[in-house]
């Protein structure tokens, strides 16, 4: 089958595009043939207008309760003109590949991606923000059950298990019948280098932020606890550094750390994925105690041979096991982030985890303790194994496969 990507497009780059991660599937799925969609013309400013009064209209009447000013809001960054002219242009049995949230507005079939729950109600909530809401009562709920379970609607997936189920409870049947999880595809990195790594002396630590690199990430992924952890350990002596690939904040901004500082570098631009590759190679251990999940980090970190360091976010645990002796696992985001709802979903605040909350930090430190008194190289070993037996080629395209078949 043959799909249509259309991550360059208005509506799509408001959730991050050509993600690293869904390219992934494109990149690994061979059975089927993946074609990026050109960027369209700019279209006059009454396409535009009339564009957006259309999207509002059309929120209005499916999502009733949600206040106007949120339509508009939508209407106007999703670019409805933009996504007209593309589906003229695209042949007449085109499949659209959508992803992170179904603000697609045209009228081709599509098939959905998506990791958490939450980001399907982006831009009007994002993740992280998403305490005390009722779904049910919000208005934009409406317009996602009968959008999910239109018949333009395919298919929806998920390489997190956790999120398809939480998924199927909420939207029902209509959506659920639809649901699929399709892991991962797992890459081991060439493995000449690998026994080296853990016979040099020290322990590098890396700490990247999210693809979009945005400041406010640094915390979310946990970095003002790494860096509080590794500034300690460096104090009493610990033979350890840290790298930091991240955009500084603000707070950070008197910091002496640079690229080119020693014991703790912070590099504060976009690398290259050969760059990025080196980073993965040299470090021990990847660092990323975050508020929510973030898994397409982890995995390439793991095959690249690093121990990963994270928390008890909801997910990690389908990567990584239950098991604390081959991961390190900060104890306690969950309960400082997630809430279960009646309504079958877990709501999430960011606030108290971007804080340097003391326990967290102490928890953090003393997570790396831990772990820079075990074999490293054997838990990297370990993680790898695992890894590569659960997330194999070969399991991705059979369950990519699969769902093509219930599309028919």
């Amino acid at each position: 089958m043959r799909f249509h990507l259309p991550w360059n497009l208005a509506f799509s780059r408001m959730v991050g595009g050509p993600h690293p991660l869904v390219v992934s599937y494109a990149t690994n799925c061979k059975d089927h043939s993946f074609d990026h969609v050109a960027a369209m013309e700019q279209s006059p400013p009454s396409a535009v207008r009339r564009g957006t009064q259309r999207v509002a209209s059309y929120l209005r009447s499916r999502a009733r309760g949600l206040p106007s000013r949120q339509s508009w809001r939508l209407a106007r960054q999703v670019d409805f003109a933009e996504i007209e002219a593309m589906d003229q242009a695209l042949p007449e049995d085109a499949i659209l590949f959508v992803h992170t949230a179904p603000l697609y507005f045209g009228k081709r079939p599509y098939i959905f991606h998506f990791e958490s729950f939450q980001t399907l109600f982006t831009p009007l909530l994002f993740t992280g923000q998403t305490r005390g809401v009722d779904l049910k009562k919000h208005g934009y709920h409406a317009h996602l059950l009968a959008e999910l379970g239109s018949s333009r609607c395919l298919a929806i997936f998920s390489h997190i298990e956790h999120s398809t189920e939480i998924l199927r409870e909420v939207m029902g049947d209509s959506v659920a019948r639809k649901v699929h999880y399709v892991p991962l595809a797992f890459q081991l990195d060439n493995t000449d280098w690998f026994p080296q790594k853990y016979e040099t002396p020290g322990v590098e630590i890396l700490f990247t932020n999210s693809f979009h690199n945005n400041p406010s990430s640094f915390y979310l992924r946990g970095g003002h606890f790494v860096l509080r952890a590794v500034e300690s350990l460096r104090a009493q002596g610990a033979d350890v550094s840290l790298t930091v690939l991240s955009s500084k904040p603000p707070e950070f901004a008197d910091r002496p750390y640079s690229e080119t500082s020693q014991g703790i570098r912070w590099i504060d631009r976009r690398v290259d994925d050969g760059e990025l590759d080196a980073l993965y190679r040299q470090a021990k251990i990847f660092a990323s105690p975050s508020a929510g999940l973030h898994s397409y980090g982890l995995v390439r970190a793991v095959a690249h041979g690093c121990v990963p360091l994270v928390s008890d976010a909801l997910g990690y645990d389908e990567f990584l096991g239950k098991d604390k002796f081959t991961a390190g696992r900060v104890e306690g985001v969950f309960d400082t982030v997630y809430r279960r709802e009646d309504a079958g979903w877990y709501s999430d605040d960011y606030s108290t985890f971007r804080t340097a909350d003391a326990q967290l930090a102490a928890a953090t430190l003393g997570e790396i303790e831990r772990l820079l008194a075990t074999d490293l190289g054997q838990l990297a070993a370990c993680n790898r194994e695992r890894m590569a037996r659960a997330f194999a080629h070969d399991a991705q395209r059979r369950r990519f496969n699969r769902m093509v078949e219930d599309m028919r």
